[in-house]
């Protein structure tokens, strides 16, 4: 009896601990676009996030990411913690992916050339990290 029940139990357990996938918080389809002020530029920047962890709560699904923003400038130095915030999104549905909308202004001290946005985000829910770069040209 035990020879058979064991198989099966294996069995089981195997099928049961592939179905339960764990969800791999991402970050993807990052975009920047350049917009001249004069004497400046307003950066507009977004990404879309997937693959993070929803708390229901009484029929509402909770998201909570919390992201900061770093700049490559063309020299290659890095400003760090441009831009700090909190995405915390409550819906009626279950949503497949959020969308995080940046806005930041560059001002007359900021030169021409090649830069790079790292948006980097992590899921409160679940302590995950991710993040994603784009390049971007400052331009008269």
């Amino acid at each position: 009896m035990m020879k058979k029940v064991f198989p099966l139990l294996a069995f089981f357990l195997l099928i049961n601990g592939c179905s339960k996938e764990k969800n791999k918080f991402e970050l993807y389809n990052p975009q920047a676009f350049v917009f001249n002020l004069e004497p400046g530029w307003e950066l507009n920047a977004s990404v879309r996030a997937k693959g993070y962890f929803t708390k229901e709560d009484n029929n509402e699904f909770k998201i909570n990411l919390i992201y900061n923003v770093n700049l490559v400038l063309p020299n290659t130095d890095t400003l760090k913690n441009v831009l700090s915030d909190t995405l915390k999104k409550l819906s009626s549905e279950k949503l497949s992916d959020v969308g995080i909308d940046i806005q930041i202004e560059l001002d007359s001290t900021y030169t021409t050339g090649n830069y790079k946005i790292i948006i980097n985000a992590k899921d409160a829910y679940s302590g995950q990290i991710a993040s994603a770069e784009k390049v971007f040209n400052l331009t008269k």
